[in-house]
């Protein structure tokens, strides 16, 4: 998201995640540590499982 607003195009901005993705896990797996991701409130869960749901509902109704 952060690559496409300093203006790379969508290719580029995924090449830049991957690379991202892919540092972070390396520095991870020679660390030996485990991934513990940040606790997100109850609100914020209900909303993301939401817009996941409605994703979902959204492609189903492509096909």
């Amino acid at each position: 998201m952060n690559a496409l607003k300093r203006g790379k195009g969508e290719v580029g901005a995924a090449i830049h995640t991957a690379n991202r993705v892919h540092r972070i896990a390396f520095a991870l797996l020679r660390k030996q540590e485990d991934f513990h991701p940040p606790p997100i409130s109850p609100a914020k869960a209900r909303y993301v499982k939401e817009q996941m749901r409605r994703r979902k509902a959204r492609k189903k109704k492509a096909r």
